[in-house]
């Protein structure tokens, strides 16, 4: 049930488990994938290692090496074994693997829901990316679309408009309404990274986009839209929840 206050309203969610489970991933995820049955797959995803698990059952060899601090990599392991799968697991993402771990590069790079925000530079990140990929090989990013969050403090500024002058105060509220929803610490400050500035460092890295599709409604992962409540949510409905990237580098 939304609250009074405006188009906030709690989400509801616990926190996350302490040893993570394959994840399932979309049919659009899947096509982008396509079949990583023996293929080297580095996982960047920020998280606790569900989606490192989820492509190892896909019949990948993993690495994962998320950028947070908040994956346990003991535990993470532990769930790797007992679901039988093959996945390595790190932290600190691709520039803290040695050169054995990287071994002769991977066929595909993954980053899954709630990377982006945990990228301090773009364009380091996807250069990154590109150096880790063999040539003609891929990178699939699966993440909350950016003009999700801003379409979000954009209706809850208006709705503070009577209330006071400064738009930057639903900001506030907002950061502080994902942060219980996610038990405080486990989201960062999100940086404003725009399509364009994702399109950018791509190119910069030298790889090009296959396809970059916009995806509407409800995701397999919380965005900023959820946090809406229902009236404010319908007249957003247009805006692009999530996206998925596909992007290559060049094959020789």
């Amino acid at each position: 049930m939304p609250d009074d206050s405006g188009p906030i309203t709690e989400l509801g969610m616990g926190e996350p488990p302490p040893r993570p489970v394959p994840v399932d991933f979309t049919p659009a995820e899947l096509s982008a994938l396509g079949n990583i049955s023996g293929m080297r797959v580095l996982d960047l995803t920020a998280g606790i290692g569900d989606h490192g698990l989820g492509l190892a059952r896909l019949g990948a060899e993993v690495v994962s090496a998320a950028l947070d601090s908040e994956i346990d990599v003991e535990e993470a392991a532990i769930a790797a074994a007992e679901f039988g799968l093959d996945v390595w697991f790190a932290t600190g993402g691709y520039v803290e693997l040695d050169d054995e771990t990287i071994g002769d590069g991977f066929d595909i790079v993954y980053a899954g829901p709630n990377t982006l925000a945990w990228i301090e530079d773009l364009h380091d990140w996807f250069v990154d990316s590109a150096d880790a990929l063999n040539p003609g090989c891929r990178l699939v990013m699966f993440d909350e679309h950016p003009a999700a969050r801003q379409a979000v403090i954009d209706a809850g500024g208006a709705s503070l408009e009577e209330e006071s002058e400064d738009e930057s105060e639903f900001e506030e509220v907002l950061e502080e309404v994902l942060e219980e929803a996610f038990d405080d610490e486990f989201i960062p400050d999100i940086p404003d990274w725009t399509v364009a500035d994702v399109q950018a460092a791509l190119a910069a890295a030298g790889m090009h986009v296959v396809e970059f599709r916009e995806l509407t409604g409800a995701q397999r992962f919380t965005t900023a839209l959820d946090v809406l409540d229902e009236a404010v949510a319908e007249q957003l409905a247009d805006v692009p929840a999530a996206f998925l990237l596909i992007a290559e580098v060049p094959a020789g």
